[in-house]
């Protein structure tokens, strides 16, 4: 059978939000005001974060969120962000799509310093994607405390998180992200819009209006423009690579600056209309699917077959919040296998990469026999079987 690739990605759910604006020389060493009102998850939010430059290399550009979303990608299996995480420096070279040598390793190391040397200030209370407060209202903070590159020997560099990071670990307040996409993407405006698109229908709407001056604020491009069409002009060739790489389907755009987007959002949408059909409440599996990772949500709705439950959406919605452990039979395993007898190759193959898209690369579940996978990667497997969701498409 082919090897199949895990593909994990996750993001900071708050920050994604709030974008590294394109500024001039002058501009990016003085402090910068990101604000603006949109609607996400359905519902009106303000977002206002002050950002002050470190004194050397001034406020971070928008390629340095590339490289912050590069590390974030290590927590995956790192995933203590308070302790100071180590990784390869060619390694991330490669990730990043760098060729490697003297340049690269002076671009690491300026965008290294412009991470660390920014001050987030956020100017109203900050909120996980789940509805719980970060511990300070107004705080001062930095995405890295410190960094090391070594540029000789085993070429590793070390950062430590700074609190903004850490306190979403802890919170849950990370997302889950198309790192496939991400790395095709060919500008750092593209990403910007991806990430915040993606975290205005985090509880899985398929369809998105928001007007261009919020757009632009949002990705971190100007709002001096004349017309709005002038926007539209220089926002349409991000928009028309998110439509070439399917996470788009359609975009409009109305006289006056209004732009419209509609998004397969597959996976979210479908597990909302999955929460409802086992008597969630409609707001309550609005709530569930915005604040809550795909793959706890997947797991107690296998979970629930299992499970006694008189009142199935009532216990959905504890379970889901209260991440209960998931509790199978002694057969379970057995039982998986015969079902998993009964696909051809290529939906096996298809099943088992979306699992690992999902939860990435454990270290059994990226084996061929399902035998020896965790209960986790069958469960998953099992949700998206018995509940008729494509693989293909999440």
């Amino acid at each position: 059978m082919e090897r199949v690739l895990p593909l994990p990605g996750q993001d900071h759910a708050t920050l994604a939000l709030v974008p590294f604006p394109l500024l001039s020389e002058a501009e990016r060493h003085k402090p910068v005001r990101v604000a603006y009102r949109a609607v996400l998850e359905g519902r009106p939010r303000h977002v206002m974060v002050t950002l002050t430059p470190g004194a050397e290399l001034g406020l971070p550009l928008p390629s340095d969120q590339v490289v912050l979303l590069t590390l974030l990608q290590y927590l995956v299996a790192a995933p203590d962000p308070t302790k100071p995480m180590r990784f390869k420096i060619p390694q991330l070279f490669r990730d990043l799509g760098w060729s490697g040598g003297g340049r690269c390793y002076e671009m690491l190391r300026d965008s290294l310093k412009r991470l660390a040397g920014v001050l987030v200030t956020v100017d109203k209370e900050m909120k996980a994607r789940n509805g719980q407060p970060y511990r300070r209202a107004s705080l001062g903070a930095h995405l890295l405390d410190t960094f090391q590159l070594s540029d000789s020997g085993d070429y590793h560099g070390m950062i430590e998180w700074g609190y903004i990071v850490r306190e979403a670990y802890e919170l849950g307040d990370l997302k889950r992200l198309d790192w496939d996409l991400v790395q095709a993407l060919p500008t750092p405006s593209a990403v910007q819009l991806y990430r915040f698109l993606d975290r205005a229908v985090l509880a899985g709407e398929t369809r998105y209006e928001v007007d261009w001056t919020t757009l632009a604020t949002a990705v971190g491009m100007s709002t001096q423009y004349a017309k709005p069409a002038l926007f539209r002009q220089r926002i349409e060739p991000h928009i028309e690579v998110l439509i070439q790489n399917g996470f788009l389907e359609h975009w409009q755009y109305k006289r006056g600056g209004m732009f419209t987007f509609l998004l397969p959002n597959y996976l979210r949408s479908a597990l909302r209309r999955l929460l409802t059909q086992h008597g969630v409440y409609a707001e309550a599996a609005r709530q569930l699917v915005a604040g809550y990772d795909e793959v706890r949500i997947l797991c107690q709705l296998d979970n629930l077959t299992y499970r006694a439950a008189k009142e199935p959406g009532g216990y959905l919605t504890q379970a889901i919040r209260d991440n209960y452990p998931l509790s199978y039979p002694a057969d379970e395993r057995e039982a998986f296998l015969g079902l998993w007898d009964l696909l051809m190759v290529q939906e096996r193959l298809a099943y088992h990469r979306a699992a690992l898209k999902l939860i990435g690369p454990g270290l059994f579940d990226s084996l061929d026999d399902p035998a020896e996978w965790s209960c986790e990667c069958r469960a998953i497997v099992r949700a998206l079987l018995t509940n008729g969701l494509d693989p293909a498409l999440v």
